[in-house]
């Protein structure tokens, strides 16, 4: 089904159901985030309808969307100094190395191909900007959309949430994991 579609047939009553829940997603992520500057330039991938703008305390916002009807109910003010774009996660329509952060909450497990909306989301972000990036826990493809973001990011908080996994990422590839010091051999 098409993302978009689906999500424009829940948009009247969107914020009703899922408000609250990123609102409280966001209150435990912004502590653990670098100082966010008054000039940074942010990038909600899968913004909804722009929870999370009032909680990034910054001038330069950015929305991205696969639902117009979701975009639509973004309040004009919550986007000063920026916009909100129709889309999707792996083809950002954005220039390299433009945003200091990234947040995709709770929309990765959307993406039809998540390898690609990780390699957007890195090639957006600023070489020492972060990516933010949460996983519901109860889908089929959790672990895997976990194992992928441990495996192509450099994961430098990852805390758990009632409903999500979530990680805070440099914006740098994974460190290889050390291998096992192979037993001696007699």
């Amino acid at each position: 089904m098409d993302k978009g579609a689906y999500y424009d047939a829940l948009a009247s009553g969107y914020d009703r159901l899922h408000r609250a829940e990123q609102q409280r997603k966001l209150s435990a992520l912004i502590p653990n985030l670098p100082q966010i500057q008054p000039d940074f330039w942010f990038l909600d991938v899968g913004c909804g309808t722009g929870v999370s703008f009032p909680a990034v305390n910054c001038s330069f916002k950015f929305g991205l969307d696969p639902s117009i009807e979701l975009l639509k109910r973004v309040p004009k003010t919550q986007a000063a100094h920026g916009c909100v774009v129709n889309g999707q996660g792996e083809r950002l329509p954005f220039r390299s190395g433009t945003f200091d952060l990234v947040l995709c909450l709770t929309a990765f497990h959307n993406f039809d191909n998540p390898v690609a909306g990780l390699e957007e989301m890195s090639r957006v972000c600023k070489e020492d900007g972060t990516i933010v990036v949460t996983v519901l826990k109860k889908l089929r493809m959790t672990e895997s959309c976990c194992t992928l973001i441990k495996s192509t990011l450099n994961v430098r908080t990852e805390m758990e949430e009632f409903h999500d996994w979530m990680y805070i990422c440099d914006n740098k590839p994974a460190e290889p994991q050390e291998a096992s010091p192979s037993e001696p051999s007699n």
